[in-house]
Formats: C-alpha cells, structure tokens, sequence
C-alpha cells in the first residue's frame, strides 16, 4: 500500500508539473504570437500617418500652384493678344498689359489667401491624423498580451508540490486513524 502511494503521489506530481510546464509554454508562445500581430498592426498605423501626411503636404502644394497657374496663364494670353493685335507696342496694348498684370496680382494676393487657409486646414487635418493615430497606437498597446513569468510557473509547481505532499500526509493521516501503516 505504502509503496503504491508514494508512487502514485510521484507520478501525479511528475504529470502536474509536465502540465504546468506545457501550459506555461503555450502562454508564451501564443502572446509572442499575439505580440507580433499587434506590432504589425501599428507598423501599418504609422505607414498609413506617413502616406496621409504624404498627401496632405501635396494637397498644400498643389492648392498653391494650380491657381498661381490659371492666373498667370491667364496675364500670358491677354499679351498674347495684345502682341498680335497691335504689335505690342501701341499705349492700348500697354495699358491693357498693366491692367492684366494688376489683376493677376490681385489674384495671386488672393490666392496666397486662400493658400492659407487651406494650409491651416491641412494643419489641423494632420494634427487630427495624428492624433488619431496615437490613439490607434496607444489601443492596440493596450491590447497587449500579458507575458507569463518564470515566476508564475515556479509558483504553480510549489503549488502542484504542496498539493501532492498534503495529499500524502492525508492518506498517511487517514491510515493511522484507521490503525494502520503506510510504507515510504
């Protein structure tokens, strides 16, 4: 009886910290796992930052240049105009150059108006962008997993140990109340 007990306790410590070991094992490797998905979850949030940032700076420029263009295409077809009209060199032809230069400085005073307000705009979508991408960061941070120590297994197997030792001293209790022996 004695001798079956012990082993039987032996056995059932030895397939309770092979247990433990082996879940242990999986918990790390599952949050290793889970750990490089979200890594790659916020590489993809910065990736995606740099490409909006990428567009918002060439929306700032293109707002600047495709109306500076339209205004001084604009100066260069009345002198062309007025070239072949009159030679370019009548006091009509120049006082209407003059007036399409004036307008095309008002309209790129104007322009630089609008350029900006549009490029404050563009300030503060960026600002929104990232902002929205630190806070993607700081959930996906969140989502961590929540490694398993060596602390955590050594803990389960004094665990498993004391459980399998007062398993022990209750049979060997539980045999002297009854009067009889266990062999160890």
């Amino acid at each position: 009886m004695g001798f079956a007990s012990t082993a039987m306790g032996a056995t059932q410590l030895g397939l309770n910290l092979v247990g433990d070991y082996m879940s242990w094992k999986d918990q790390r490797e599952n949050a290793k796992a889970q750990e490089r998905a979200l890594s790659q979850q916020a590489n993809a949030v910065g990736k995606n930052l740099a490409y909006t940032f990428q567009n918002y700076e060439l929306q700032r420029v293109d707002a600047f240049d495709a109306v500076q263009t339209n205004a001084l295409g604009m100066e260069s077809s009345v002198r062309a105009a007025i070239n072949e009209e009159t030679g370019g060199d009548s006091r009509t032809g120049r006082a209407l150059q003059r007036a399409a230069h004036a307008d095309t400085l008002r309209t790129v005073s104007g322009i630089k108006d609008i350029y900006e307000r549009q490029s404050d705009e563009i300030s503060l979508n960026k600002e929104m962008a990232k902002r929205s991408a630190m806070d993607e960061i700081a959930n996906i941070k969140a989502q961590a997993p929540q490694m398993p120590s060596y602390w955590s297994l050594l803990g389960n197997i004094a665990g498993d140990t004391l459980n399998v030792y007062n398993s022990y001293q209750n049979a060997l209790n539980s045999a002297q109340s009854q009067g009889m022996e266990l062999d160890t």
